[in-house]
């Protein structure tokens, strides 16, 4: 007997990158060909971003302590309410957090242990981590949360916190239609599904 959609266990993707790397327009892409592929279930989480925004909390490069606790409490918060089958998409993880602790809170030691933990944690019930790497033509844009360079800084870190944390991940490369279909044909590795 074969897996029909409606039959498929469940499957967490998180993704990480620094801002402006494309993970949510990544997310919405994957989401839109899971679906079209009629792959099963498909439910996004986002929107831990513009809810600390919301929030006033200083965000990006003017992050402080306070900043890392509350998007510490929305990924918990966040993470503690997937449930049930299907593909299940994170546009955010705890390794972005990590990064962000440690760039803007060394002052804080325990802090930035405590949130090392948090992410070892989270990516215990995480099936992939999907790294979103800053491409050149991105590099030098600017936002009013981040300069280019701290944007830089982000990005490097990532990369060693997943090599720290022995993360198993996969890079996606290319255009963004490129990325979503590298995260689809994982997805259907996962599942048993024959790429189509």
């Amino acid at each position: 007997m074969t897996k029909g959609p409606q039959m498929l266990p469940r499957c967490v993707i998180a993704f990480t990158g620094a801002q402006g790397t494309g993970k949510s327009t990544l997310v919405k892409a994957i989401a839109g060909e899971v679906a079209a592929r009629g792959l099963g279930q498909c439910t996004v989480y986002r929107g831990i971003g513009q809810e600390a925004a919301d929030q006033g909390i200083p965000l990006g490069g003017k992050a402080d302590s306070t900043t890392i606790m509350e998007f510490a409490r929305l990924h918990v918060r966040r993470e503690r309410g997937i449930s049930g089958h299907g593909i299940h998409l994170l546009d955010r993880c705890f390794v972005d957090l990590l990064a962000y602790a440690r760039a803007k809170c060394h002052e804080h030691p325990s802090l930035v242990r405590l949130v090392e933990e948090l992410a070892r944690s989270s990516l215990q019930g995480i099936d992939l981590v999907v790294r979103v790497p800053m491409i050149d033509s991105l590099r030098m844009n600017y936002s009013s949360h981040e300069t280019s360079d701290f944007r830089s800084v982000i990005d490097e870190s990532i990369d060693r916190i997943m090599s720290e944390l022995q993360v198993g991940y996969l890079t996606v490369s290319g255009m963004p239609s490129e990325r979503a279909g590298q995260v689809v044909s994982w997805i259907n590795g996962f599942f048993g599904v024959q790429d189509k």
